[in-house]
């Protein structure tokens, strides 16, 4: 809802990780209000890392490959655009290292699809040495 994203706009923060995909009804809703969102945070904060997030999930149906098309269409056209500080990391980087362990019911991640998850977010912030500036 465009409250929600208003809000989440305004808030201070150093880093964004943009998880949005599970709370989208459906692909066309993503489709809808990804980038518009993804596009309010990068006004209100332009100098920091934003990273896009797809469903964390090793096998997808082909909705969810839909929807991850979606996501990488947001940070096609921001990087496009010249935003060079986006990023993205799909679903199955996130599972790389619990697989289909990952997970209890294919949706809500057991510890291990946790633990898979911050190494694999890790991983990304440290290769591109996204260095986070905390008060």
């Amino acid at each position: 809802e465009d409250a929600i994203i208003d809000y989440i706009a305004s808030l201070e923060m150093s880093m964004f990780v943009f998880d949005y995909d599970h709370n989208a009804p459906s692909p066309d809703h993503l489709r809808r209000t990804h980038e518009i969102a993804f596009r309010k945070i990068r006004a209100a904060h332009p100098d920091i890392p934003i990273i896009l997030m797809s469903r964390p999930k090793q096998r997808l149906t082909e909705q969810e490959k839909e929807r991850v098309e979606i996501i990488r269409a947001t940070y096609l056209n921001a990087k496009a655009s010249g935003d060079d500080k986006v990023y993205m990391i799909t679903g199955a980087e996130l599972m790389a290292l619990s697989g289909d362990e990952g997970t209890v019911d294919s949706t809500h991640p057991t510890d291990y699809g946790f633990a898979s998850m911050a190494k694999s977010l890790c991983e990304l912030i440290e290769a591109n040495k996204l260095h986070l500036k905390l008060k």
